[in-house]
């Protein structure tokens, strides 16, 4: 497996919320888009990283049947969102902050997903782009629902409304897993890069990028960024070879 990951600001934001993290041995890949003010998005998003990879870290000890890393992903991300009410606690300025977050833990051929929020993961296999998560937002709802074509989602002005997310005590992470062969890709990212860059273009930058896949990741980002870069863009790249 070949893994690359890029986090960038973009032209819009001052700082950085999003966070990410890839511990390659596992197979363990994060990426959270934290929200808040007085920094509280900063922060959101890295106690929930720290708080998901050392808990999967030392609980997953080693070959484990699906139903039990499902568990393990929702007690994860519980812990994370607990760490974050109890970090706002103690530090008042920050109440209120929270974060997205997707999940990825490959084992071998499987893929594991756990995601809250609005941040995403894709499978892309033989050329085409698939998500695999659901947005956890207002405009999913509506599409859902029959009030809303996909062209008009795109202008909402809730488009970046979500009904989910860590910090609030009420994070039930939404889990999946499926099975991954072979020159397949597996691409995690916040809503910085999604909203920037349409499904076809994204494909078509992975896959010019070939095997190298930080060559990807960047121009992913770069991509983003000249189409506006109006939120922080975050992405994580797996090839499995």
């Amino acid at each position: 497996m070949k893994v690359a990951a890029k986090s960038d600001k973009g032209r819009a934001r001052t700082n950085n919320e999003d966070c990410l993290r890839v511990d390659e041995p596992l197979g363990l890949f994060i990426v959270a888009d934290g929200m808040g003010g007085h920094a509280g998005g900063e922060v959101a998003s890295a106690v929930a990283v720290e708080a998901i990879a050392t808990y999967v870290q030392s609980h997953l000890t080693g070959p484990e049947p699906a139903d039990h890393i499902a568990t393990l992903l929702q007690t994860a991300i519980h812990e994370a969102d607990v760490a974050i009410q109890t970090y706002a606690r103690r530090h008042p300025k920050l109440e209120g902050m929270g974060t997205t977050v997707v999940v990825a833990l490959c084992r071998g051929d499987q893929v594991h997903i756990a995601h809250v929020g609005d941040s995403r993961a894709y499978l892309l296999h033989n050329g085409g782009l698939r998500q695999l998560t659901e947005d956890h937002s207002v405009v999913t709802r509506l599409l859902k629902a029959g009030q809303l074509t996909l062209e008009e989602a795109c202008s909402h002005p809730f488009r970046h409304m979500i009904t989910r997310y860590l910090g609030n005590g009420n994070a039930f992470a939404e889990i999946s897993y499926l099975t991954w062969q072979l020159g397949d890709y597996l691409m995690l990212c916040s809503d910085g890069l999604t909203s920037m860059v349409d499904d076809a273009h994204i494909a078509e930058l992975i896959l010019h990028g070939g095997t190298d896949v930080q060559t990807a990741c960047e121009a992913l980002v770069e991509r983003a960024n000249a189409n506006g870069g109006e939120d922080n863009i975050s992405v994580i790249l797996a090839y499995r070879d």
